[in-house]
């Protein structure tokens, strides 16, 4: 079971009350390296799903305190190891333990909603590596661009921004997606219309339509995505970077665009929609099942309504989707 290290900082004059709080927590371990005139430290070892219930308890007890602070350390190895505890701690539910805190989880994915100019160079460079796998119709080429998926980042934060309810984070990372769309499906306009993209490349054509494998793809794509956030587990990333394939129908629009080609651009924007709707109605849900939630009580009911009113329109527009493909295979096409 993972550990974390908690180093809890507090003025002198709170010391007496924040030592009355911890004591109510059963830390394997637990410590003074620090106490001035003006500041009392602790260090207190524990289990990474005791973390999160420990954390908003201090916030909602000395979080308007001024020079309060807890700062949460990664643990590589604890020996000898402390013994298991007895009992599943009150507040960690099944789904809450399978998972790290939500503030690690904010950390982690809170980078990903700025719009900076690493994200922009990202998205031209991944563009670029996709164009080239298109045009000389490799497989291999587009999924080196797919590992690159810089657009995967501001949607998951996107997510969690609607989980969370917070405002900030959703303007942020909305603003940076739509940016990072912008500017890959711009580049590949200007291709199509200079560079003359083969229509008949088998990468270029397996994008210009979508069927129900597409949306059980994005949705297991998004789900394991979201796991590999909360879990910490980024480096399970990279295959569902590769699943999930946000740029490549992007740039495949753009050529169809810039190509004039009308009905394979819509096709190919439909897979792209498809891809990131499905993307977010499983991030989300995944979010809401692992119980990620502000911890105080009126943000929790504001981040409540917000994921469901997202949940809701994402589920229908779904819905709608599931139904253009039994309308186009039952009668358009016969």
């Amino acid at each position: 079971m993972p550990h974390r290290v908690l180093e809890i900082v507090t003025p002198s004059e709170k010391a007496s009350q924040v030592e009355a709080a911890l004591g109510e927590f059963s830390f394997p371990f637990i410590w003074c390296p620090c106490r001035t005139e003006e500041v009392v430290v602790w260090k207190a070892l524990t289990d990474s799903e005791a973390v999160e219930p420990v954390l908003d308890r201090l916030d909602n007890r000395f979080g308007h305190v001024s020079g309060f602070r807890v700062i949460l350390q990664s643990v590589e190895a604890v020996v000898p190891m402390p013994p298991e505890p007895e009992e599943e701690p009150a507040e960690a539910s099944p789904a809450k333990a399978s998972r790290i805190s939500r503030p690690e989880l904010y950390e982690d994915i809170a980078g990903e909603s700025v719009l900076t100019w690493r994200f922009v160079v990202m998205v031209l460079l991944a563009a670029v590596v996709v164009t080239v796998g298109l045009v000389r119709d490799s497989s291999v080429i587009v999924l080196a661009a797919m590992v690159i998926a810089p657009l995967l980042g501001p949607n998951m934060a996107l997510a969690l921004g609607t989980t969370l309810g917070d405002t900030a984070m959703i303007r942020r990372s909305a603003r940076a997606a739509g940016i990072g769309f912008a500017l890959a499906f711009v580049f590949a306009v200007v291709y199509g219309v200079v560079g003359s993209p083969p229509l008949e490349s088998a990468e270029i054509v397996s994008r210009t339509g979508f069927g129900g494998g597409d949306l059980v793809l994005a949705l297991a794509a998004g789900i394991a995505g979201t796991l590999a956030y909360t879990t910490g587990a980024s480096s399970s990333l990279i295959g569902v970077m590769v699943a999930v394939a946000l740029l490549p129908p992007t740039v495949v629009a753009g050529f169809m665009v810039g190509l004039g080609a009308w009905p394979q651009a819509t096709a190919a924007v439909l897979l792209l929609v498809s891809n990131v709707l499905c993307v977010h109605l499983a991030a989300v849900g995944t979010f809401v099942a692992q119980g990620v939630k502000p911890s105080k009580w009126w943000e929790a009911e504001k981040a409540k309504r917000a994921s469901r009113q997202s949940l809701t329109i994402s589920a229908g527009l779904f819905l709608g989707l599931i139904a253009l493909l039994v309308v186009r295979a039952y009668v358009l096409d016969g």
